[in-house]
């Protein structure tokens, strides 16, 4: 589990890591394994694990339509809950998943996902690029990476996933265009989506295409791009409505309502603060994971030298 292969099997010709970027990986696979160890010590599950099945690529439908299937069936069992989530990153933490915040050296990656078994789920958010600083944006990479640790698993059911941005990579791979479905209808399912704007437009006129994904946005919490996409998947509007708006995306509104999604808790709870760490911990740990060391400590599960 520990061999430098694994990670260095998922560099392409097209897209090749460097070793610091493989090191990256290896860290966050230990880091999972680390995680997973103290949650034994408290006596804690990884909620995840029993949601876990691994789901080849059929021929049809298409990769981006198996997405939505498989999204809109997980929504039922990890957040059933109607509307929307309004964070993702803390969900994915009450199911034991931990986000990482690193800076590849490789700008073009969006995220990274590992996982084995016996260990914590984990993703690798880059910081160092926009989309994944960007709160709207971010919430669509988070739950593309959900699609691949639910789904996606090679030998010995590992999952060592790259994604990468739209212009580089393994971004026309099937599996990643099955998890860009999973991302929006992970968010906002499509019976719900139709529900709330037949709602919203009951006795209106519902012709102006800009409207519709304005309100798709706004209640769900998408990007203005992703909503355009999602709202013609949910047949809300035609397609060639939908590539005149993203064509013309450069004049998007503004979305006043971002700030309503992904805001971040305090990272580190005040009850379980410590004398003997640091104020702040590294990104890479921050989150989650920082959690579970703060309560192995207070249990006396580690030393202070180890919590450090």
């Amino acid at each position: 589990r520990r061999r430098m292969t694994r990670f260095r099997a998922v560099s392409t010709p097209d897209a090749p890591l460097p070793p610091a970027a493989i090191r990256t990986l290896a860290v966050g696979a230990e880091l999972g394994r680390v995680l997973a160890s103290l949650l034994r010590h408290l006596g804690r599950p990884v909620p995840l694990e029993q949601h876990r099945k691994t789901e080849a690529l059929r021929s049809t439908p298409e990769p981006w339509e198996q997405g939505y299937n498989l999204a809109e069936r997980a929504r039922v069992r990890l957040c059933p809950d109607a509307g929307p989530i309004r964070n993702v990153e803390a969900l994915l933490a009450d199911l034991g998943v931990h986000v990482g915040h690193v800076r590849f050296p490789v700008r073009e990656v969006e995220a990274a996902s590992v996982w084995e078994p016996g260990a914590v789920p984990v993703i690798l958010l880059n910081a160092g690029l926009r989309r994944a600083r960007y709160g709207l944006s971010r919430r669509a990479i988070l739950c593309h990476e959900l699609c691949h640790l639910l789904h996606d698993a090679g030998e010995a059911g590992m999952t060592t996933r790259v994604s990468w941005s739209e212009d580089a990579g393994n971004y026309d791979d099937a599996i990643e265009q099955r998890a860009r479905g999973f991302s929006p209808a992970f968010l906002a399912p499509r019976d719900e989506v139709r529900a709330a704007v037949a709602e919203e437009f009951r006795g209106k006129r519902r012709s102006d295409a800009r409207r519709v994904v304005d309100s798709v946005a706004r209640r769900w919490g998408l990007s203005y791009e992703g909503a355009v996409w999602h709202a013609k998947n949910c047949r809300l509007i035609q397609g060639a409505d939908a590539q005149q708006l993203v064509t013309r995306r450069s004049a998007a509104p503004e979305l006043p309502w971002a700030d309503q999604f992904e805001q971040q808790p305090p990272s580190t709870p005040p009850a379980l603060v410590h004398t003997a760490l640091p104020d702040n911990p590294s990104p890479i740990m921050d989150g989650f994971g920082a959690g579970v060391v703060l309560a192995a400590l207070d249990r006396a599960a580690i030393s202070a030298g180890r919590a450090r």
